[in-house]
């Protein structure tokens, strides 16, 4: 005789194996993180960091998750380096460079959306480049010479200058600067203008009592020499 499954055995059944399902994703995920490139979970770390970066809501958001996905490359590199698997450094190192501009491009678009937000996060990403820099120096010095280019490019890219002007702070304080700056240099031409002019009427006033001088000297020799005639 035939043994009937109703339909809670059945129900019962399919949420196990979706359970299962679950969990094993999630743990395929979790060993993922630590993938280095090449290694057969490794499409499966940087899938699911897309699908993050496809359901992040914002541009703050997806600027953070680079500055992750970032140091999540460091990470990689390292792990290569230790593996001595020098030759493929480069790959990560781009990607690395990516999401880095990614980040920083991201900053540009709070900035002009939302100025408080795009303050604090310039702080997390000044913080992150140069935590970044720090370590990629430490990866320069202890790769052969030959691999050490990605590296040194890769740390160019962190060594960008954070500014925001979003509140034209920085603008109006080099605008008063300049309003000073020409202001004093307009004051000391015509201060130089004065002292020229000033001269100029005391060499006229000298040549004028020069020439008077002159004249009634010449005058009272004449007379003096009429004088003596007669």
């Amino acid at each position: 005789m035939k043994r009937r499954i109703g339909p809670a055995f059945s129900l019962a059944t399919a949420a196990i194996v979706v359970v299962v399902l679950l969990g094993a994703t999630v743990a395929t995920g979790y060993a993922a993180q630590s993938a280095l490139p090449g290694g057969p979970l490794h499409s499966v770390k940087t899938g699911l960091e897309r699908a993050r970066l496809a359901l992040s809501a914002d541009e703050a958001g997806d600027a953070r998750l680079n500055l992750q996905f970032a140091e999540k490359r460091l990470e990689e590199l390292a792990g290569l380096i230790e593996a001595g698997r020098f030759t493929e450094l480069a790959d990560v190192a781009q990607a690395f460079e990516a999401h880095i501009q990614a980040a920083i491009a991201g900053l540009g678009a709070v900035a002009q959306s939302n100025p408080v937000e795009a303050r604090e996060l310039a702080g997390a990403v000044t913080e992150a480049l140069s935590r970044y820099a720090s370590l990629l120096t430490e990866f320069a010095a202890a790769v052969p010479t030959e691999a050490q280019a990605a590296l040194l490019s890769a740390l160019e890219a962190t060594n960008q200058e954070i500014g925001l002007d979003d509140d034209g702070s920085d603008e109006n304080e080099n605008d008063n600067v300049d309003g000073n700056l020409n202001t004093n240099e307009n004051a000391n031409e015509n201060e130089n203008d004065n002292d020229d002019l000033n001269e100029n009427e005391n060499d006229n006033d000298d040549l004028d009592e020069n020439e008077n001088d002159n004249v009634n000297e010449n005058q009272n020799e004449n007379e003096n020499e009429n004088d003596n005639e007669d």
